[in-house]
């Protein structure tokens, strides 16, 4: 059980890291002429 508490801690880790990058590729995607 532990196992799988530190596999999600890792994963919101991995995907909060993960998220801005995302955004940022669309901003860029949108924006860009």
């Amino acid at each position: 059980m532990s196992l799988m508490h530190h596999f999600t801690k890792v994963h919101q880790k991995s995907s909060a890291r993960l998220l801005p990058n995302t955004v940022g590729s669309v901003y860029s995607r949108m924006f860009s002429p």
